[in-house]
């Protein structure tokens, strides 16, 4: 069970980070230029086609909108250990009544 708490805090801080670079580029103009980091380099953010003539106005919201993802998705993954959590518990529990049963029977 530690493992798991130890992923719900990993899960809950890069959340955190994501929430705080998501409120950090909300307090910037929309047609200021952002870049995304891979690996050791950054780029611009892919913007399709159809909005390059717009192409400073829509960077931004971009990659607002992949934080915005990224922010969904680890709100799923601390549910899911939340709720992989309290399984374990439950089974742990049940083993040890098991346990203390089969041993109060000899």
């Amino acid at each position: 069970m530690p493992e798991l708490n130890a992923e719900i805090s990993a899960a809950q801080r890069e959340k955190k980070l994501l929430e705080l670079t998501l409120k950090e580029l909300s307090s910037y103009p929309a047609d200021t230029p952002v870049y995304t980091g891979v690996g050791k380099m950054y780029v611009r953010p892919h913007v399709p086609e159809e909005l390059t003539s717009r192409f400073l106005k829509e960077d931004i919201g971009v990659v607002k909108k992949s934080l915005d993802s990224q922010i969904t998705q680890q709100n799923d993954t601390i549910q899911n250990l939340r709720e992989k959590q309290i399984m374990v518990e439950r089974m742990v529990k049940d083993a040890q009544s098991q346990m203390n049963e089969i041993i109060g029977r000899r």
